[in-house]
């Protein structure tokens, strides 16, 4: 961290969670604007959010990537200027359609190199941490077994159906936002 720090002129003023990485709230010394400093302890992950949002770069509600560092699984972030979180107000299905829109972009062109996994590998992960989790929670249920492994082969074959293209795997309707900010 203090190596990135230093090389994009970082001060870190606060430390947050997050799934599969940790974000550090940052502003930029020479010029005092915030960012988040984003990092991950697999460099792969970094790679395909990094070239999920150059894709995305022309969305309005997704997040600006200021640099980068693959190898050490870091993305610096400009700051968001929070909107309304969608639990705290009335679904408007208009905004939903269009962020969802949004983020729906073409896949790369043929012979256009790509990071990105099929969707078929997101779908496998869901399941494999609903399996992680119900393990550890000493469920077993035949008959929810039965039903997941049904779900789990009815997503897999909607995964391999369809135009091919982005789209975000990883939206959260409680807490992202509408309106100015990253979804």
């Amino acid at each position: 961290m203090d190596e990135l720090a230093a090389r994009w002129d970082l001060a870190l003023v606060a430390a947050g969670g997050g799934g599969t990485s940790r974000v550090f709230r940052c502003f930029k010394r020479d010029t005092g604007i915030s960012a988040w400093l984003k990092l991950t302890p697999e460099p792969g992950i970094a790679r395909e959010e990094a070239e999920a949002l150059r894709a995305w770069a022309k969305t309005p509600s997704v997040v600006t990537l200021l640099a980068q560092d693959l190898a050490a699984g870091a993305l610096l972030l400009q700051d968001v200027e929070p909107g309304v979180q969608v639990s705290q107000r009335a679904w408007n299905l208009t905004e939903v359609a269009a962020l969802l829109r949004d983020l729906r972009v073409s896949a790369p062109a043929p012979g256009q190199h790509s990071v990105l996994r099929h969707l078929s590998h997101r779908v496998d992960f869901m399941f494999d941490l609903t399996d992680r989790r119900l393990a550890a929670r000493d469920v077993s249920d035949p008959t929810a077994s039965k039903v997941l492994r049904q779900a789990r082969a009815a997503a897999l074959e909607l995964a391999g159906t369809g135009p091919v293209g982005l789209v975000h795997g990883d939206l959260h309707p409680p807490t992202c936002c509408l309106g100015r900010g990253p979804a």
